[in-house]
């Protein structure tokens, strides 16, 4: 089994499991793939420091997603967050409106009450 990302190592580390559990295997062939496992993900940490060390984005192809959906750039983002703030305004502007008019008509109705 050729393990190609995280998500896949982590399938191939439960199915370990699985097998220790329902006795397949024996405890050192489950320690064995662990201590690898464990291995492998301290490979792409030590990557991911050094990268960091030189101040570059690390392009580690075992941890990339494999999700095709296309990311929104922050540009897109702000804009929705812009679209948010104004539909917000304009409700807030409407409840107040709507506070303000039924006010106005109590206040009316209960002057009216007064004076009859």
């Amino acid at each position: 089994m050729k393990i190609k990302n995280v998500s896949e190592l982590r399938e191939f580390v439960a199915h370990q499991l699985e097998r220790l559990c329902d006795n397949e295997i024996v405890p050192e062939q489950a320690n064995a793939c662990a201590m690898l496992s464990a291995n492998m993900l301290l490979s792409v940490k030590l990557e991911m420091e050094y990268s960091k060390l030189i101040e570059q984005k690390p392009k580690i192809e075992f941890m990339e997603n494999r999700c095709k959906t296309k990311l929104i750039e922050h540009n897109e983002v702000k804009s929705e967050i812009r679209n948010h703030r104004r539909i917000s305004a304009i409700i807030l502007q409407c409840i107040i409106g709507y506070y303000l008019a039924v006010v106005t008509c109590l206040t009316i109705f209960f002057i009216t009450l007064a004076f009859d």
